[in-house]
């Protein structure tokens, strides 16, 4: 596993990743928080337990020399 990079942030307070991505939280609520994604349209996010998900899943259809397609969690629209 890579290092993993510690940012604290508050809820209105944005990250940056490169030029195309930014997450804003939008709110703590005790351990849970509301985060806001812009990306492109090209960039995938998804939580991870589904596209561990979906790696299971392909491991376990997959028969010897057959290519499996991953099933695909309908996103939400991104505005």
């Amino acid at each position: 596993m890579l290092p993993l990079l510690l940012i604290t942030r508050r809820p209105g307070e944005r990250l940056r990743i490169d030029d195309e991505i930014q997450i804003k939280v939008i709110d703590v609520i005790g351990s849970h928080v509301s985060l806001g994604f812009h990306a492109p349209k090209h960039i995938p996010i998804v939580r991870s337990e589904l596209h561990e998900r979906t790696i299971d899943t392909e491991g376990k259809d997959k028969e010897p020399g057959l290519k499996s397609v991953p099933a695909s969690p309908s996103p939400k629209t991104r505005s």
